[in-house]
């Protein structure tokens, strides 16, 4: 008997999050993605290494690629519009969920469709994977 209410008091209190994990990261993540949209060097000190990108083949556009990217081979991310180049016009769209975070670079009038996946690690953020949907 004591065994069926614990397993009824595991699932009443643990059944319904999904297998999600509340964050215990210290760093608020608006704060951090301010910095690290605009400081480079404090992005790639918290890009998780060597990350996965994901991406559409070219010639079979329903076939992802993958391309693990090591530090050396790190080109920074940049968030912030360029006004002399009017292509480029995308939004940031950030989703939040317990355990992670992810930013879409959305286009405007472009095909520009990339999603970056932030985590949670030694207390702080990290990117640790990179979807590039873009046609």
């Amino acid at each position: 008997m004591k065994h069926i209410l614990f397993l009824v008091f595991i699932c009443l209190t643990g059944c319904g999050r999904g297998g999600k994990i509340q964050s215990t990261c210290k760093e608020d993540f608006d704060s951090f993605f301010e910095k690290f949209a605009t400081d480079s060097l404090f992005q790639k000190k918290h890009v998780d290494f060597p990350i996965m990108k994901y991406y559409s083949d070219e010639d079979f556009p329903l076939d992802m690629m993958e391309n693990m990217i090591d530090e050396e081979s790190f080109e920074a991310i940049y968030f912030q519009h360029n006004t002399r180049r009017t292509n480029d016009t995308y939004e940031i769209i950030i989703k939040k969920e317990t355990d992670s975070v992810s930013c879409y670079k959305r286009g405007i009038n472009n095909p520009i469709n990339i999603e970056y996946i932030f985590t949670c690690k030694k207390n702080s953020w990290f990117l640790v994977k990179i979807v590039d949907n873009t046609d």
